[in-house]
């Protein structure tokens, strides 16, 4: 497991369309990291029994952005009919992928702020009636955030790239990672016996005592 791409969540909440967009605009990069460092094999590999690529999730997240903020929020014609697709034409590259939702992105970031505030309404309905700013930024971010959950378990499974953060446990001059403190269950040992590994033991406490602060 190679701990790589971990970072902190947003500190922003200077007010409510700011702390908004600080995690929309985080979620985003976590897709962004996902594909970064792959080849054009791995971001078009199919690891599952549906169509789901990570090359897919981004053109099917860039279309949310345009249909959502462009047309929904803002009205924009061109907009109106993305088809939210998961498959890559073959003569799409990686580059034109990728570089598409880079400028979605742009393209809804200033839509948000052009805005007078989360209570502005949709130009175009949702359903029977005009959604605020506030609910299309919550589906957004929403959506977002289960295809980064996507886009997270296919990078491991492509090259062992997580976005956990890493504890070193060094015995006999090796090196095991672990997913968090004091749990043994998450770290991985591969070939430990050959390798002069050992698991590290748990941390015993005498009944009663309360346990550390995390």
């Amino acid at each position: 497991m190679i701990e790589s791409q971990r970072e902190a969540v947003p500190r922003n909440d200077g007010g409510e369309l700011d702390t908004a967009l600080a995690f929309l605009s985080f979620a985003r990069s976590c897709v962004l990291k996902k594909v970064a460092g792959l080849t054009e094999e791995q971001l078009r590999r199919r690891l599952v029994v549906s169509d789901t690529t990570l090359l897919g999730l981004v053109q099917h997240l860039t279309d949310a952005e345009r249909y959502w903020f462009g047309y929904t929020f803002a009205g924009d014609p061109r907009h109106a009919d993305v088809d939210f697709d998961m498959v890559v034409e073959p003569d799409r590259s990686p580059d034109q992928i990728i570089a598409g939702y880079r400028a979605a992105i742009a393209e809804s970031d200033a839509h948000i702020r052009a805005a007078a505030g989360p209570d502005v309404l949709t130009a175009q309905p949702v359903g029977d009636a005009p959604r605020t700013l506030r609910w299309v930024l919550a589906h957004t971010t929403s959506e977002t955030v289960r295809h980064a959950g996507h886009a997270d378990i296919l990078r491991e499974l492509i090259d062992g790239v997580t976005g956990r953060k890493a504890i070193a446990v060094r015995r006999r001059g090796g090196i095991a990672s672990c997913r968090g403190p004091g749990t043994s269950s998450g770290c991985r040992f591969p070939d430990a016996t050959r390798a002069g590994w050992s698991r590290p033991r748990p941390v015993r406490r005498r009944r009663g005592t309360p346990a550390p602060a995390p």
